[in-house]
This record gives structure tokens, sequence and C-alpha cells, in this order.
């Protein structure tokens, strides 16, 4: 049996059953289409009455009847109130307020609001509706892109940066450094116009002048002078950046490329250790020769047994030869102060060195003496009992070895180091510092004062995001500003350069005098585990018992 409908419940019918059956039930018969509804036609009209308001209007249009989205008072039968209600959902999605009685929507005091539906909103309601917008909400916009362009160079032992923001206003840069650290993706400007942070030139920008610290005076003049050491940093920033435009001048060229290219230096290795050095020991005393060339210090943070002392006395074999005034201190633990000076022994014929150790007395007079040697060797637990005695010394390397002796910067140990004067200072460790960067700050502390900034902001600003929030971008931040400065090769990286491994086992009886330099170092050694024990307990002082055991085995 047929159903029948009247000529009037058609134009329900139609648009409530065949337009959600069509797809699956086809039509037979005569033409109804007389009978279809008008298409919705969604209209959304804009306005900003406010600075901080913005105002919307949303119409469902049937031919010439218009009704308001948020009005219950015009139902009809002919609607099409799916598409009304998926329209609806997407608008009300980025407004804060619906005022139901007068049907209009706001987005009141939220610039993330505001910022989602100039950004996202207006593109995916453009889809549905055919957008109205008054002059004043028209102003309104976001600025995809700033042009900036930069220029960097080394001026009187300074590194020089000018940077040109073009029609962004400088004076509005320290707003978005504060937008960019709380992780907006939009800045807005006092025009009221947005900018988008997010994959900008001024996120690069931003990204930059934050690592450097630099303050809101020099950011506001357009130019900032940073410490020379600043340039590598600078220059692996800018290699990450894609938009902006950078002039580098030749002095800044000639450092980036002097320490990228270390292994074609021109720096000779001495005539009398050429032939004792591997090509991977060359290259870390170039390296070293390098950063000093150009004013800086270094880590040489090569794992143990691959010869860090030996690329250190070559080079300060070099600066024997180089000019025979000139002094340089050695810095470590008091294990190994008759390592070094054997060391320096066995492959130096031209280097003299001094231990400073014994008693106060002793001590003294051989300190008054250190400016008849090219090494002078002492402890860090001498050193801090001494070091009024060095205050009129000057001397050309300052060397520190097993640099996890001043991880602590509070110590004395790493106070007394850092007051030493000296033109170039680098670091020994064959533990990998990044583990704790606490001991970073304190070991770049002593390399370049200043260049981890405070240890307050350091840590405010580094050491608690990457550790407490794993903070991935920061610990990029970082590792960018320290790389440059540490020099670390593993075994495997030098393997096929290494001897093979040879072992003798010889039986001898101590005479008097090595007897008592043997047992002077038991002495030494069970002190310094003694006072492991006390600050680090047993378990945690296992690689340092080792470690004793073969300096004993070498004796």
């Amino acid at each position: 049996h047929p159903l029948l409908l009247s000529s009037e419940l058609m134009p329900t019918f139609y648009n409530n059953v065949i337009m959600n059956t069509r797809r699956y039930i086809p039509l037979r018969g005569v033409d109804i289409s007389a009978f279809a509804p008008l298409p919705l036609e969604c209209r959304l009209y804009i306005d900003m009455p406010k600075h901080n308001v913005i105002s919307a209007r949303l119409m469902y249009c049937y031919g010439n009847e218009e009704y308001n989205a948020f009005s219950t008072s015009a139902l009809s039968t002919s609607r099409n109130f799916n598409d009304e209600i998926a329209t609806r959902l997407v608008f009300t999605r980025y407004m804060t307020r619906i005022d139901a009685v007068d049907g209009i929507a706001y987005i009141e005091h939220s610039q993330d609001a505001m910022y989602e539906f100039l950004n996202q909103g207006l593109k995916e309601l453009g889809n549905t509706c055919e957008i109205f917008a008054t002059d004043k909400f028209k102003k309104l916009q976001i600025k995809e892109s700033v042009n900036i362009s930069m220029g960097v160079r080394i001026e009187s032992d300074l590194l020089e940066i000018n940077f040109d923001t073009y029609d962004f206003p400088v004076n509005e840069l320290q707003e978005v450094l504060a937008s960019y650290r709380m992780n907006k993706k939009y800045y807005r400007m006092k025009n009221g116009s947005f900018v988008n942070i997010e994959d900008s030139a001024l996120q690069e920008l931003s990204a930059i002048l934050d690592g450097m610290h630099v303050s809101e005076k020099e950011i506001s003049s357009g130019v900032i002078k940073v410490p020379k050491y600043r340039s590598l940093y600078i220059d692996n920033s800018l290699k990450d950046s894609d938009m902006i435009k950078v002039d580098r001048d030749s002095s800044f060229k000639d450092i980036i490329r002097g320490i990228r290219n270390v292994k074609d230096s021109d720096f000779a290795v001495p005539p009398a250790l050429k032939s004792t050095l591997r090509n991977y020991q060359k290259t870390g005393f170039r390296w070293m020769k390098t950063m000093a060339a150009y004013g800086f210090s270094g880590i040489l943070a090569d794992d143990m047994g691959i010869g860090k002392t030996l690329q250190v006395i070559t080079l300060l074999e070099d600066e024997r030869l180089q000019c025979k005034d000139s002094l340089s201190l050695v810095v470590c633990p008091s294990s190994l102060i008759l390592n070094w000076q054997s060391e320096i022994e066995k492959f130096s014929k031209t280097l003299t060195s001094i231990i400073i150790s014994g008693s106060s007395d002793e001590r003294k007079v051989q300190i008054r003496s250190c400016k008849d040697y090219d090494v002078v060797i002492t402890s860090y637990d001498y050193l801090k009992r001494d070091i009024e005695a060095y205050e009129d010394f000057t001397f050309q390397y300052q060397i520190i070895d097993e640099a996890q002796y001043i991880k602590n910067h509070n110590t004395k140990n790493a106070i007394s180091v850092k007051q030493i004067q000296a033109r170039h200072r680098f670091a020994l460790t064959g533990t990998p510092i990044e583990n704790s960067l606490a001991e970073l700050w304190s070991i770049f502390d002593f390399l370049m004062p200043g260049y981890l900034y405070t240890y307050s902001y350091f840590k405010k600003q580094y050491e608690q995001p990457i550790v407490k929030e794993n903070d991935m971008g920061m610990l990029k931040e970082l590792k960018r500003m320290v790389e440059p400065f540490i020099l670390r090769r593993v075994k495997k990286d030098v393997l096929k350069e290494l001897p093979e491994k040879v072992e003798n086992t010889m039986l001898i009886e101590l005479d008097e005098e090595t007897r008592k330099l043997y047992m002077a170092n038991v002495s030494l050694i069970r002190d310094d585990l003694n006072k492991s024990f006390k600050e680090k307990g047993f378990a945690n002082s296992k690689i340092m018992i080792l470690s004793m055991l073969t300096r004993l085995r070498q004796l």
C-alpha cells in the first residue's frame, strides 16, 4: 500500500526524509523538485566594538528569509538543521561568550582566542559562510613574516652584532622575547595587529638574543656587543636559521674557518714529538693551539687512555719553542703529580718542570723558584693552601686535569683555580660532563667566566628545564653553546691509530729511594681515597680505586 502525503507536507518530507535517504534509496516517478527547500546560505557579520573585543552574528539564510543562529523563535520544518548545527558548532568553538537574547557571540579579553579566531577560525568558517567584516575588524590582521637582516663582525676583541627588523618596531622586540619565553604562538603589536612568532625570523632572532642574555637597552638600540667567545654560538645558531639574512665580515669568517678546519691549520707539531704523536693527537694539539690563538679556552674530553697528557705536553713543548721565558701551570689530583712530571721527562728533552709539594715552608721556597722552570705542577689541595703565593704570577697556560675536581663551584678547589691569572685555560676530563650540568657550568666558569652567565641564571634557564622537565629544546640550545669548546674522541673513533696491546711481566726489587717514592704515593692515595669514601661512599669510589691502583702499578 502506498504512503500518502498532502502537498502541504511535501517540503518537510523532502527536507527531512528524501535529503537524508537519497544516497541509499533511488527515486522514480514524477518530478518533485518543485518541493525542494531553498538552499542554506550562512552569513557571518563581524565587528570590533572595542580594542580587545570581537563581536559576531551568525545568520542562516534561505532566499529572502534570515534566521539568527541562536534564536528559537522562528523554527521551520523546511530548514536544513544538520548543516546549520555543523556550522554553529564550529563558530561557537572560537567564541568566549554568547548572548542568546541579542543573538550575538563575543570574543572578549582573550588575546589567545582572538589569535586563534584570526589564524584558524576565519579560514574554517570561510568554508561554509560568507563573511562580512567592518573596517575596524579588517585592520586586525596577522603578519605572517617579518624581514630581518643581521651583520656580525669582530671589533676590538668584541663581537658586534647589528640587526635590522625593517618595518617591525625594534622597541617591541623585548615584548616579543617575553612572548617567546612563554611559548606563545604570536605577539600582539601596539597597533593591535598580531605577528606570528612560530617558525619565523622573529622566533629565530628571539632565540639568539635570549641565548646571549642581552639587555633591553642593547635590543632597543639594534646593536649588540658581546665577548668574542660568543662567535661560535652565533655561527651555530645562524647555520640553523632559514629566515634571517646574514652578512659576516672577514674577521668573523676567519675565526669560524679556523675552528672548523683544525686538521688543516698551519700549527706545526714540535719536531721532537712529530713521530711520537698519532694523527688524532696532532689534531688535539692543533685544536688547543687554534682555540688559544683566537683567545678561547676549551675542554679536552678524550676517553681515558688515548693520550690527553701527551697532547698537553706537546702544547707546552711548542710554547717553550715559541717563548723560552713563558711559564705554565698544571693542577691535578695529588696522586697524579709525579705522573705528570714523569710524562714530561719521558716525552720532552727540553721542558723543565717543578713539583710544588711538601711542607708549607718547602712549598713557599719552590713557588719562589717557579720562574726558573717551564711548567709548574701542583695539586688542587696544595693550590688552595698556597693561592696567595701565586698572586704575582701570570701563566701562559693553566691546565686542570681531572676537571671533575671543580664540579662544585662553591668548593675551595674550584675557587682557587679560578683565582689564578692565566692567558689561556684548558680543562682535561675523561668523564662525560654532560651528565652533570652543574659540573659543566663550573668548568666553563673556570674556562671563560660569564660564558654560561651566573649559576642562578643558568640553573633557572637551563638546568631545571632540562633536568626536571626534560626540555629537549633547551638541551639543544645548551649544546649549541658549549659544543664548540669541547673536543671529545672515544676509543672506537681512534681504534685504528691505537697500537696493539703489549704486556710484559717483570719482577723487581725496589731500591731504597724508589721504595720511599712508592710509599709516599701510597700515603697520598690513601688520603684521597679516605676523603672520597667520606664524601661519596665506597660504592661511588670504585672507579677511583681502580685509577689509584693503576697509578701504583705505573710507578
